[in-house]
């Protein structure tokens, strides 16, 4: 695939979701959870929608965050002191092993790196929407070389490659004015992002990341032309990027739990039985109706009204 535009084709993998907003604004709503008016309203200025809205029976919550932590416990079962596994073939590398594993998993316990945070939603979003992707970033200090970071349907977009696996990615979100000056600096943000920063308004930008293999890569060479990948930020309306970084490998790992054929997105057992989970909340809201007339009986019909 040759992408000419990367803010547009950004724009194209975000609206091509459209096919799975109504099941996900059912998963959504009964879940509680405002992923959905996300979906809506993260790259507008609508007001989000109040977190108790949309509630609905918390059993299938229940249920989702069971899931959730059984699959965190077993994927990531770090403890302290590091639980060590090595290969049956280790030998002489047993030592080097050791370090390097207690290192970089130390990284990624400590508090900065966020990665059970992330890694908790990651098997939220999993778990309810059948799709969620997950990135470690290094952050070039030594102190704290890494971060996590989590990615659902709410934000991320993606194509597949030609072996099927997702291989182009978007990413919309909005930051606060302040916090792209941090991230990116004064001068590269557009002249809107600069004004909120010099009045101290500090409202929320667009901003697009589009994540593409990197088409002059050639293995094994140095430089750019040896990443793997690029992605290309961009800021409100902007069509030039703001910033271009280059990737050794695909940055996103995507998983998806239902994989249909023909359809890009994944599913979950969540998602697969919606029907049901309709029908008994039906069940209930209808049982409780009548067990409220049983009580409280209409005390008699006027003109085809029913008196109370």
């Amino acid at each position: 695939m040759v992408v000419k535009n990367a803010r547009q084709f950004a724009d194209s993998l975000k609206n091509n979701k459209n096919m799975y907003m109504s099941l996900w604004s059912d998963v959504s709503t009964m879940m509680g959870d405002g992923v959905f008016s996300r979906l809506n309203g993260a790259y507008n200025d609508k007001d989000s929608t109040p977190a108790d809205e949309e509630t609905y029976d918390p059993a299938i919550r229940r249920i989702r965050n069971t899931i959730a932590d059984y699959y965190m416990g077993l994927i990531f079962p770090f403890k302290n002191p590091i639980q060590l596994v090595h290969p049956t073939e280790i030998g002489l590398y047993k030592e080097w092993y050791d370090q390097i594993t207690n290192i970089i998993v130390g990284y990624l316990q400590s508090a900065d790196s966020g990665f059970y945070e992330n890694a908790g939603t990651f098997f939220q979003d999993w778990t309810t929407y059948g799709t969620a992707g997950l990135s470690v970033f290094e952050t070039g200090e030594k102190d704290k070389p890494y971060f996590v970071k989590s990615y659902g349907v709410d934000c991320l977009s993606f194509a597949e490659g030609r072996n099927g696996a997702p291989n182009y990615f978007a990413y919309h979100d909005k930051y606060y004015a302040s916090d792209l000056v941090e991230t990116f600096g004064y001068d590269k943000v557009p002249s809107s992002v600069q004004a909120d920063f010099d009045t101290g308004k500090d409202t929320l930008h667009q901003v697009v990341l589009a994540i593409l293999p990197n088409k002059e890569y050639e293995k094994g060479k140095s430089g750019k032309v040896g990443k793997e990948y690029v992605g290309y930020w961009f800021v409100d309306s902007e069509q030039e990027p703001i910033l271009t970084e280059y990737y050794d490998e695909k940055p996103i790992a995507v998983a998806r739990q239902i994989k249909i054929r023909g359809q890009i997105y994944g599913r979950s057992e969540i998602s697969q039985n919606i029907g049901t989970l309709k029908t008994i909340n039906a069940s209930i809201f209808t049982a409780i109706l009548n067990m409220k007339n049983t009580a409280l009986p209409p005390m008699g019909v006027y003109s085809n009204s029913i008196m109370n």
